[in-house]
């Protein structure tokens, strides 16, 4: 078993001076999109749960997740998994131009011009890695409140969420063979009746529609990753979290909410053409096929 590593992450914030050290909040998106000038730009962006509270720390932003939940980031070229507890926004292309930290009521994210922006504002805890450079973020949620009665008839089930972090990494892909199974088809249709009663549409390919999460789960020791709406994301699941980029005011509606759906797409190191995306189940399931090379998902926006 490859041991889990959990460095932590620090929010290190720089303006035009490292002098000066801060970030900016908002109570909600809608405060920030009014606030943005003509020519800002968020160069990312990602949604943390409700209830996340932010504080200045010598100079660091620390995020403080609701009881029981966890972030991770995962990097497949190690193969680790990271516990994720706050960022830095740096301009990394070398200028003094703005990068800047902000939260905004469940965002946090970084904000750059629009014009002549600074071409590398990144999210980072360190010189060598920044969020942007995770495969996957992933949030666990509210692990403290899974009833252990529960996991245990889950554990009955032919399906199963995926609730411990270590068996993202353990796990290989689903095969064909599993997928094309009888078992498989039936606990399908049993999710999907719960789930999905009136259908889901726009799910094909990579194409996540707003209103879903994707969640890791497991069939026969093989990980899949299943869309589901998200209202119905329980405690003790595994999401997949979209890494949104380079948002304008244009990408809110009137209330300020964010209306930009979700993309996964797999690559990896196998010759080309080789790593692709797999959707299954009129899109609700994904998965990377191809070759056992580094062929990794990741999640971010359309």
């Amino acid at each position: 078993m490859i041991k889990l590593i959990w460095p932590f992450f620090f929010l290190c914030i720089f303006s035009c001076s490292e002098k000066e050290r801060y970030f900016e909040s908002y109570n909600s998106t809608e405060e920030l999109v009014k606030s943005l000038g003509p020519n800002q730009i968020i160069s990312w962006m990602v949604r943390l749960p409700e209830g996340t509270s932010y504080r200045m720390e010598n100079g660091f932003v620390k995020i403080n997740l609701p009881v029981g939940y966890e972030l991770l980031g995962y990097l497949s070229y190690t193969n680790q998994l990271i516990t994720i507890s706050g960022f830095t926004c740096t301009c990394a292309d070398g200028s003094s131009r703005l990068c800047k930290p902000i939260t905004a009521g469940d965002y946090v994210g970084c904000v750059t011009y629009q014009d002549n922006p600074c071409q590398r504002c990144i999210g980072t805890y360190s010189t060598f890695l920044s969020l942007q450079e995770f495969d996957m973020i992933y949030l666990i949620h509210n692990q403290e409140k899974v009833n252990p009665l529960a996991k245990a008839l889950v554990g009955l089930a032919r399906i199963q969420p995926i609730f411990y972090p270590a068996e993202l990494k353990e796990l290989p892909m689903i095969d064909e063979k599993d997928l094309n199974s009888r078992e498989f088809a039936t606990a399908m249709q049993e999710i999907q009746d719960y789930a999905f009663p009136n259908g889901i549409e726009n799910a094909e390919g990579g194409n996540i529609p707003l209103g879903t999460s994707l969640v890791a789960w497991k069939f026969n020791n093989r990980k899949f990753y299943l869309l589901a709406p998200s209202n119905l994301v329980e405690p003790g699941m595994i999401e997949v979290l979209p890494l949104f980029s380079k948002l304008t005011a244009q990408n809110f509606n009137s209330k300020g909410e964010l209306e930009v759906a979700g993309e996964v797409y797999c690559s990896g190191s196998c010759p080309e053409g080789k790593c692709r995306l797999r959707s299954a189940y009129m899109g609700k399931v994904k998965f990377c096929d191809g070759c056992n090379s580094g062929c990794t998902i990741h999640f971010s926006e359309k």
